[in-house]
């Protein structure tokens, strides 16, 4: 019981479909990515992992994002699914803040790609 009682209080993910504010068929057309004074953490209890992060990627353009253990790389690319939500800040794919819709519309839109232990590719449909 006690179990059980420990995973209804576990915070709840955003909604799968937001109907109101579906994004077109063929988002994101473009692929860029825009993170906005964007500030994130796993646990409320818990510090900031990303602490106001700003940066533009531009459409069909490859980033490589490096950097050493505990800098934020998973946590870049947890915040893009929304596994992470942002604590302020928003991140904009082709001209849609993510965080105003559906998790489903916005999974099935972005792909991530596992390359070894710890190296990601990240696809934007297109």
């Amino acid at each position: 019981m006690e179990r059980l009682k420990e995973f209804l209080q576990i915070e709840q993910e955003g909604e799968a479909i937001i109907p109101e504010n579906r994004p077109p068929g063929n988002w994101p057309a473009q692929g860029a990515i825009s993170f906005e004074n964007y500030s994130t953490r796993y646990r409320a209890d818990l510090d900031l992992v990303l602490k106001n992060v700003t940066f533009d990627v531009k459409p069909r353009e490859k980033v490589g994002i490096v950097g050493r253990t505990g800098a934020g790389k998973s946590s870049l690319a947890l915040a893009l699914f929304r596994a992470l939500e942002a604590e302020e800040g928003k991140i904009i794919i082709d001209d849609i803040d993510i965080s105003k819709i559906g998790l489903r519309d916005l999974r099935e839109a972005i792909t991530m790609v596992p390359q070894g232990e710890c190296l990601h590719s990240i696809f934007l449909r297109l």
